[in-house]
């Protein structure tokens, strides 16, 4: 999620309103939030562990969905990079 939320392009417009309405990163806590990935993780963490409690079941589902795309992101960084010499 903090991929997503961070860097990917799908949420290029969240960002933008971001930006248009508390300012860039130097102005705004709200701005700088979506720019770091230690305060996202963070967050986004904390909502998982609550979720886990109330939707049980809903949670797991997501974790793993996360927890998938994660490592196919991973992987395919790994396979992307050129080999060593």
């Amino acid at each position: 999620m903090v991929k997503l939320i961070r860097d990917d392009r799908v949420a290029e417009p969240l960002r933008a309103g971001v930006r248009r309405r508390y300012g860039g990163i130097d102005e705004s806590k709200v701005a700088y939030l979506l720019q770091c990935p230690w305060c996202l993780s963070f967050w986004f963490g904390s909502a998982l562990t609550l979720g886990r409690r109330r939707w049980p079941g809903a949670t797991e589902m997501a974790a793993r969905a996360l927890a998938v795309s994660a490592l196919t992101g991973l992987l395919s960084e790994q396979l992307d990079r050129p080999p060593r010499a």
